[in-house]
């Protein structure tokens, strides 16, 4: 049929195989091309768009006849086959022999015979035009180059991150040795779905990934409120995930259920530390990219050292900014006491940082030299006044009262003793 006949044809100028049949179907669905008896369209669904049409046979006598549908009705009897030319008469090309070797070519009119096959797959076997080839060939170089060079664009494009007063987070992956011995494959999946789900939440929170290193992240982030829930909820996000079935049978990331079947822990288990103040940036000159300095970034790091693996710890900065920009409604701090960090001569106080969602963790002190209630402890000393409990306040209170009344005693006893007023006598109460 002349359907046939044309789905042969596009299939081999596409470069498609004539035996696939689904390339065939393909090149008959939405598509309009010249028959032996007029223009024919088709639809998506391959059926013909106009009702009148014509479909001819070929006779077992050799006769060709023609039947025609005019507005959806078949006209019969049956009348010779017209060709394009207008006449009954059958083109002399339509019965042709090849000599051997040769091959009938339906991409041209009328079909002809040519040598030109070399093998079956072969695009000129096919009969597509050099010129086409050459086209083509030349068109999937020019999409390399720009390829290539708007790769080279966007990877020397300089991408800044936030500068000024920030936060700087670092997380890492407690226990990764173990977990890398224990199964090298299930660790390798999870550490991609573990780094998936950390650069998910830097885009949902407007962060800045400075660097990634195996399995260490440092995060910079405009806001140290923002920071804190970007961290939660990536430690719920954590919780929460699939993880590889023999990554759980490892004791660092087991799971773990409270007494009412909640999940305590599951999976990898990230410590977390922030700190904010100001820092100093630069943008690295072969990653394009903003990295930073300063002692902020230093106690972040230091701070994250002292966690313990799904616990997020924060400086005195980050929590006093908590108080002004959250309220502390929406998270839980408590104050762990002063610690001793490398690279501080001063004491550092850390906060542990929670939310409902993990309220039933429980943690060990911090992985850190912890100074406690000291009097001779330079910390203690300058701990400010109102980070002192309720009842030490009371104490100091009662402590300084008492201190007044014996000087003042002790000035009284002296002006008595000596007979007079001295210059220095107390004022009378």
């Amino acid at each position: 049929s002349t359907q046939s006949t044309w789905a042969v044809n596009q299939t081999l100028l596409s470069g498609s195989s004539p035996y696939n049949g689904s390339d065939l179907l393909r090149s008959l669905h939405a598509t309009r091309f010249d028959g032996a008896t007029g223009t024919v369209s088709l639809d998506d669904n391959g059926d013909r768009v106009f009702p009148s049409y014509s479909l001819f046979n070929i006779q077992e006598d050799g006769r060709i006849w023609e039947a025609r549908w005019m507005q959806g009705e078949l006209l019969l009897p049956l009348q010779p086959m017209i060709w394009g030319d207008g006449t009954t008469n059958v083109p002399a090309d339509y019965h042709v022999e090849c000599p051997s070797g040769q091959t009938l070519m339906f991409n041209v009119r009328p079909p002809v015979c040519s040598s030109r096959i070399t093998s079956p797959g072969s695009i000129i076997n096919r009969g597509v035009p050099v010129g086409m080839i050459v086209a083509l060939a030349v068109g999937g170089f020019l999409i390399l180059a720009m390829a290539i060079a708007l790769f080279l664009f966007f990877s020397r494009r300089t991408v800044p991150g936030p500068t000024g007063h920030i936060a700087i987070i670092f997380t890492d992956i407690v226990g990764s040795p173990e977990l890398w011995s224990h199964n090298a494959v299930a660790m390798s999946k999870a550490l991609k779905e573990h780094n998936s789900i950390v650069r998910a939440h830097i885009k949902r929170y407007g962060a800045y990934e400075v660097k990634n290193e195996g399995e260490t992240f440092m995060i910079a982030v405009r806001s140290p409120a923002v920071a804190v829930n970007m961290c939660l909820s990536v430690q719920i996000a954590l919780n929460d995930h699939g993880w590889p079935p023999d990554l759980l049978k490892t004791r660092l990331a087991s799971t773990v259920l409270s007494r009412h079947d909640t999940i305590v822990f599951n999976g990898l288990r990230v410590r977390m530390g922030v700190a904010a103040g100001y820092v100093d940036s630069s943008i690295d000159s072969a990653t394009r990219r903003s990295n930073y300095f300063g002692s902020v970034v230093n106690l972040a790091a230091r701070i994250m050292e002292a966690a313990h693996g799904g616990q997020l710890l924060v400086s005195s900065s980050v929590r006093d900014a908590l108080t002004i920009e959250l309220g502390l409604r929406s998270v839980d701090v408590s104050e762990l006491g002063h610690a001793r960090l490398a690279g501080f001569p001063d004491t550092v106080p850390l906060f542990h940082v929670s939310c409902a969602r993990l309220a039933k963790r429980s943690f060990p002190p911090p992985l850190a030299a912890m100074v406690h209630d000291d009097p001779s402890s330079s910390a203690n000393s300058r701990r400010p006044y109102n980070r002192i409990s309720p009842e030490r306040k009371r104490e100091l209170m009662n402590i300084a009262k008492n201190a007044v009344e014996v000087d003042y005693l002790v000035k009284v006893a002296y002006w008595k003793n000596e007979g007079g007023q001295s210059s220095d006598s107390p004022d009378t109460p």
